[in-house]
């Protein structure tokens, strides 16, 4: 139970968070909140329904500010481009 638990609420919103650009925090609201509203099928429906919402606000002409409150803060966006160009360096 404490592995499932560290794996659902630590792990899962990391990961998903840095793969998608989505604000790892946000995901985890996001989880806690499915689950405490619709149960074990909130907290399978959260994460799809959190990127459904982002992908509309990208697609909106208002939605910026709802886009950077679920988007990565910026220290993640640096970070990630300073990998990406640590590791074109090596490539090369």
């Amino acid at each position: 139970m404490l592995l499932a638990t560290i794996q659902g609420q630590i792990v899962q919103p990391l990961l998903v968070g840095r793969r998608l650009a989505v604000n790892p925090l946000v995901v985890f609201l996001a989880l806690w909140f499915g689950g405490l509203f619709w149960g074990i099928a909130g907290i399978l429906l959260a994460t799809p329904a959190l990127l459904a919402i982002k992908v509309l606000a990208e697609h909106s002409a208002r939605g910026g500010a709802l886009l950077k409150f679920l988007g990565p803060n910026e220290e993640v966006i640096e970070r990630e481009h300073r990998l990406r160009q640590l590791a074109r360096r090596v490539a090369d």
